[in-house]
């Protein structure tokens, strides 16, 4: 097991131990280019939508998320790059929860916050 498998698998360990926290697996890109991504946090749905920024920079396609700073990705085809964002966010997101539960715990609240 590699060490990027490792730090995969302790983030969902946490993610697991928390008992408010239920993450949905989907996170579709829609038609504009922006991932809609929903979470269930104390029993309510919040999604939310981010923006991937893409352009062609001579043979590769590269691309971040403009509201996530260190999101970012460069791939061969767009196509490619759209979907390894979809990770990444995807993971930066689940990493950045597990690691506030984490410094947090035992006695936390979570709190839903719409901006």
């Amino acid at each position: 097991m590699g060490r990027a498998e490792r730090t995969s698998q302790r983030r969902d360990e946490a993610l697991v131990a928390s008992p408010r926290y239920r993450p949905e697996k989907a996170l579709a890109l829609d038609e504009v280019g922006r991932y809609n991504h929903g979470y269930v946090a104390l029993g309510v749905s919040m999604p939310n939508t981010y923006t991937a920024i893409t352009k062609k920079r001579g043979g590769w396609w590269i691309g971040w998320i403009e509201e996530v700073p260190g999101v970012n990705c460069q791939e061969r085809t767009r196509e490619e790059l759209l979907e390894t964002l979809r990770v990444t966010l995807k993971e930066m997101i689940d990493f950045n929860r597990a690691e506030a539960i984490q410094a947090a715990a035992p006695d936390y609240t979570e709190e839903p916050l719409t901006v």
